[in-house]
């Protein structure tokens, strides 16, 4: 018995993950198992990825340097403001931005702004969306969030617009419409910026090409 004893204190003593205040082979003390994981938000490192991405406008065919159907190479490459078919030597690994994977193939990276963040999904290795719930990034015509919904017709007068009432929030106070801009262009018409309003004004704003543009749930 007394030899079953000393066994189990040895390995206790061993053990730093059973000791709550043990120091770590580096100085820094172990966290203790009561602790809660960090929650602070993510920051960008260097912070000028997110300010030279909140100065891309957002158009039919893409966003800055970016159109759809680009590999996610060259996002990177434009993430740090290099040529877009420059090689890339190693992956940025930024502390600011998040990569969600929703399912086999399509993966959505949220940028932080110095006022908001951007979504880009990325499908089988190309940018094929973006989405902006929030900040002062603009379209090619100016349109931002917090703009009249009148603006749009105003701004995109050549282009083929149509609106519905959101799908997922029909009977809310002002009922939320999609306003779909299509693209100019006769080849790209599957390209396309899409407002979502409400109470006369624009809330959020995608933008990319069909069917990944019309996705309600992420990549879903």
């Amino acid at each position: 018995m007394n030899r079953y004893i000393t066994a189990i204190v040895y390995i206790l003593c061993l053990t730093p993950s059973l000791l709550p205040a043990q120091q770590m082979s580096n100085g820094q003390k172990a966290p203790s198992p009561t602790e809660e994981p960090s929650q602070e938000p993510p920051r960008c490192d260097p912070p000028e990825i997110g300010e030279r991405v909140a100065q891309w406008t957002i158009s039919p065919e893409g966003i800055g340097p970016i159109r759809w159907g680009m590999r996610v190479e060259a996002l990177e490459n434009a993430f740090v403001g290099k040529p877009l078919d420059a090689p890339i030597t190693h992956r940025t690994q930024l502390s600011c931005h998040q990569a969600y994977h929703w399912q086999d193939g399509c993966d959505i990276i949220s940028i932080h702004l110095p006022d908001g963040h951007i979504g880009f999904m990325i499908e089988d290795h190309q940018v094929t969306r973006v989405d902006l719930y929030e900040g002062s990034s603009k379209t090619d015509q100016g349109v931002m969030i917090g703009t009249p919904t009148a603006e749009i017709r105003k701004n995109y007068r050549i282009n083929k617009i149509t609106k519905e009432i959101h799908p997922y929030m029909h009977g809310q106070a002002g009922d939320p419409i999609e306003v779909r801009v299509y693209s100019a262009d006769p080849h790209t018409r599957n390209n396309m910026l899409l407002f979502t309003t409400q109470a006369g004004k624009i809330t959020a704003i995608r933008a990319g090409r069909k069917p990944a543009v019309d996705y309600i749930e992420g990549c879903l």
